[in-house]
């Protein structure tokens, strides 16, 4: 394995495995390239484009992390998901704030948005788990956090966003929720369209978003009555 800091950052596998790189460092002494550990571990990170060896393995932390919750969303194992979220929130209150780039899924209601550079909130919003909702904001999980926003201005949404566009007002109890802690029902951001329409982005409120899928989301328009109620604008 060619370890030149010179060369162009290698790619890491679809799913990188710490004990792997662990290894792949111990080669690198054994090979007489690195004098010690810590600083094998420094050229694997270098290796791999990042700037430290902390760095690397946070990130592969947090993929390992994203992988185990996106497979018990996948089984549909709330449980999982709810008991998932509280240790690692017990384990690290920060991961309350945190962004999962490597989110890739969350589509419904004939919306091609999806949960990537999303909270957990954002999550829980999306999938409908109402006490995992509670759990963060009770740990200080912001009600009005923002995923990110790509090159092209698309994203910044709010968890409420995913709430009130599910399939049969399935998401009133979790907008409730949310409009309860005191979401901010007058954001406007751009965001992806109809899932049939690739090109489509679509700048709207949260209940601009709602009523654009309502009919194709088999909405009985209790979700849109409820954000009228609470003076929610288009």
């Amino acid at each position: 394995m060619s370890t030149d800091p010179q060369a162009a950052p290698r790619s890491l596998p679809d799913r990188p495995n710490l004990r792997h790189l662990k290894d792949q460092a111990k080669d690198v002494v054994k090979a007489g390239t690195a004098k010690s550990i810590t600083d094998a571990q420094f050229t694997i990170a270098r290796l791999y484009g990042f700037p430290s060896w902390p760095k690397l393995k946070a990130h592969v932390e947090s993929l390992e992390e994203v992988g185990q919750l996106k497979q018990a969303i996948d089984r549909n194992d709330i449980e999982r998901v709810k008991t998932m979220m509280a240790e690692q929130l017990d384990a690290d209150s920060k991961l309350a704030h945190r962004r999962f780039p490597e989110l890739d899924c969350g589509s419904t209601g004939a919306r091609r948005l999806l949960l990537q550079g999303a909270t957990l909130l954002h999550v829980a919003a999306e999938f409908g788990i109402v006490e995992a909702a509670r759990l963060l904001l009770d740990r200080g999980a912001d009600v009005d956090a923002r995923a990110t926003v790509d090159d092209a201005g698309v994203g910044g949404q709010t968890a409420i966003f995913h709430a009130v566009t599910q399939f049969g007002d399935r998401g009133l109890p979790m907008a409730q929720l949310l409009v309860e802690r005191g979401a901010d029902l007058k954001v406007r951001v751009k965001l992806p369209g109809h899932y049939e329409r690739l090109d489509e982005v679509v700048e709207c409120t949260p209940l601009g978003y709602a009523l654009r899928f309502q009919n194709e989301s088999h909405s009985e328009g209790r979700t849109v009555a409820f954000l009228r109620e609470r003076g929610a604008i288009e």
